[in-house]
């Protein structure tokens, strides 16, 4: 082949410059979290091991003793809220948090409705919710466990999930549906960058 020419291999060098910055500030795919070295052999006798990487933000790479596992760190954690909340509920109802200032949220009426009907199932869950006008509701209180929480996303997707199973005549299973969907809404979302000490609490 034909040697480049001056002007050729300069633009040959800025490209490959190019490139090598581009991939030099491009965000990591996947992070590295040391761990100490105590600590590997008691998580790794634990079914879903001790946590090694994390993944895109969203995926926690665990070791075991014989393998690997990959865990969706929303959906582990969801799992550990709903845990607590059931365990808090076998109590009694879920205490709650005063809003400093209440949240009015606009919705269909059929949602308005589904949601009031089922004003005790909230109770227990440590929801207040009343009326508020034409068209919406205020919510005073959402559960304590959940610490700060987008109380309008909450109640939207309630509103839904109580329209849907309106006909289900089960307090527990309504409780199993509200529980489900307030654990949603109280975990580790993905894009969240945990650290060691995080990610293997979702192991747990």
């Amino acid at each position: 082949s034909r040697p480049l020419s001056a002007a050729a291999s300069e633009r040959a060098a800025q490209a490959a410059q190019v490139s090598a910055d581009a991939i030099a500030e491009a965000p990591p795919q996947a992070r590295i979290e040391p761990i100490d070295d105590a600590d590997i052999a008691t998580l790794h006798n634990s079914p879903l091991g001790a946590a090694k990487a994390q993944f895109h933000q969203t995926y926690v790479i665990s070791e075991t003793a014989d393998g690997i596992v990959i865990i969706d760190q929303h959906a582990a954690h969801e799992r550990l809220v709903m845990e607590r909340m059931k365990a808090a509920m076998d109590e009694g109802a879920l205490a709650g948090q005063i809003l400093l200032i209440p949240e009015v949220v606009d919705l269909p009426e059929h949602h308005i409705a589904a949601l009031l009907a089922q004003t005790p199932v909230l109770q227990k869950a440590g929801l207040e919710i009343d009326a508020f006008g034409e068209g919406s509701v205020i919510v005073r209180q959402t559960p304590a466990l959940l610490g700060e929480v987008n109380a309008k996303s909450l109640i939207y997707d309630l509103a839904e999930e109580l329209s849907e199973i309106g006909t289900m005549t089960n307090f527990d299973q309504k409780i199993e549906h509200v529980i489900a969907t307030i654990s949603c809404h109280g975990s580790v979302r993905e894009g969240r960058q945990l650290n060691a000490s995080e990610m293997n609490a979702l192991l747990r």
